[in-house]
């Protein structure tokens, strides 16, 4: 059998997991190429890959004009993109000028699969330009969790993370979901999360921050992820760091058996940048607009609760919080309410993308999503749009929960992922742990092994 060629692209901390993976399979006789735009990242993987196996990409790009390569929707991408949307002078031009050289690199090398995120605009691009280049013969892929279970992860195979590869229950019977149900638990990375962010509120890690906006300290300055104008980035995060104090002035209600006797939909807001809503819930970003339109469709009488994300406070300023308390039975939660006892007492849970509508259909909530979501196929969990909102009550959107669905929508999920975990070594350390490695290989193996033959 010809040796397989792949190619990973390089994210951050997620870069030395993905090392870890593509070192097994480079045992297993898989060539295994990279494509990064971070200097410190290239010059790891040059010294485990060599140079011809690392396509660097950099601000630098944006200098030397290249011919466009197709219509890749370069607005989207930069509107999209929490760092080249303040830095627009050469955003296009970089995003113009590295197809060429991206499309040469997987051709070079016979690249058969590309391995990502669709977070950051190159990378998005890049899965643009392997479904658009056919002649690559080359598929791009999105290794990530499918959240509940917790451990399991699929291959996304679209931009919205919608598709999965199917997984063939021959080579993955030990890893079978054998519960008849998915069980709903809270995923591990929320208190991880929460632990981060209480330590990132003490006085010491406040003032290294501040230092780092004016020393730019570890800030590479041709990466096209990191915004390196000091003023720019200083404005930013002093921004949210008002908007974080200013939060205890908002007025919040706890959730209590007043609220829970009465109808109501719940709706948790997003973290935001965030590639959940920004490319996920793409057209549906702004988060006030999606609560308005979803509040002028409310039943009369019914309630809106809304609760801020715990991890996304100094995301909105105190006038976004103002203004949704204007709205008529529009009710603040305060963010540290637990949300299963909110959704257990919901008549239905709205939200963009998030798990939170996962949780509720599985619970025997009826939810409703504003963008496509993998388990919109669970029967209950209905995609909406505007036009939705146009002909009638939201009342008339809900839809009942089928339970013969659910059943079936644990066995499509069972073909269509895989025991392990992905994520990198600070926010989930076990991530690394040989064990999982070993899983997580297996399921790259039987990628190659079926897709390939």
């Amino acid at each position: 059998m010809a040796m397989t060629h792949i190619c990973f692209v390089a994210n951050y901390n997620k870069t030395y997991f993905f090392h870890e993976i593509a070192t097994q399979l480079q045992a297993n006789g898989v060539a295994v190429y990279w494509i990064v735009v971070n200097r410190k990242l290239r010059d790891f993987l040059i010294d485990k890959y060599g140079a011809d196996a690392v396509l660097y990409l950099s601000k630098d790009d944006a200098v030397h004009e290249r011919d466009s390569m197709g219509d890749f929707r370069l607005n989207e991408l930069v509107y999209g993109d929490r760092t080249l949307r303040y830095q627009t002078k050469w955003a296009f031009s970089f995003l113009n000028n590295i197809q060429q050289p991206i499309y040469e690199f997987l051709e070079r090398h016979g690249v058969r699969f590309v391995f990502g995120e669709i977070t950051w605009a190159h990378e998005i691009l890049i899965h643009r330009l392997v479904t658009a280049k056919q002649d690559l013969n080359c598929a791009y892929y999105n290794p990530q969790s499918v959240r509940l279970p917790k451990g399991r992860f699929g291959f996304f195979k679209d931009e919205y993370g919608t598709e999965l590869v199917q997984l063939s229950n021959s080579t993955k019977e030990r890893h079978a979901i054998n519960q008849a149900e998915i069980q709903v638990e809270k995923p591990d990375y929320l208190l991880i999360n929460d632990q981060r962010l209480q330590q990132a509120m003490s006085f010491w890690e406040r003032f290294a921050r501040l230092k780092r906006y004016f020393t730019m300290e570890n800030i590479d300055t041709r990466d096209p992820t990191l915004i390196a104008n000091r003023w720019l980035s200083f404005k930013k995060s002093a921004v949210e760091e008002i908007n974080r104090e200013i939060y205890h002035l908002v007025p919040r209600v706890r959730f209590d058996e007043s609220l829970a006797s009465r109808n109501f939909v719940f709706l948790g807001l997003h973290k935001q940048p965030e590639a959940s809503i920004d490319v996920i819930g793409r057209y549906y970003e702004n988060q006030y607009d999606n609560i308005v339109n979803v509040w002028r469709a409310l039943p009369d009488g019914w309630l809106f609760l809304v609760k801020e994300h715990s991890n996304a406070v100094g995301d909105r300023s105190y006038f976004f919080y103002h203004k949704l308390r204007k709205l008529r039975n529009v009710v603040l939660i305060d963010e540290k309410t637990d949300s299963f006892d909110i959704i257990r007492r919901s008549r239905a849970v709205i939200t963009v993308s998030g798990t939170m509508a996962y949780e509720a259909t599985l619970m025997g909530i009826p939810s409703l999503t504003l963008g496509d979501v993998f388990f919109n196929r669970l029967p209950g969990c209905h995609k909406i749009g505007l036009d939705h909102f146009r002909v009638g009550s939201l009342s008339h959107l809900i839809e009942p929960i089928d339970a013969e669905g659910k059943v079936a929508f644990t066995h499509w999920l069972d073909e269509h992922s895989s025991e392990g975990l992905i994520s990198d070594p600070i926010s989930n350390p076990d991530c690394m742990f040989l064990c999982n490695i070993t899983l997580v290989v297996s399921a790259f193996n039987y990628i190659f092994k079926d897709l390939t033959s």
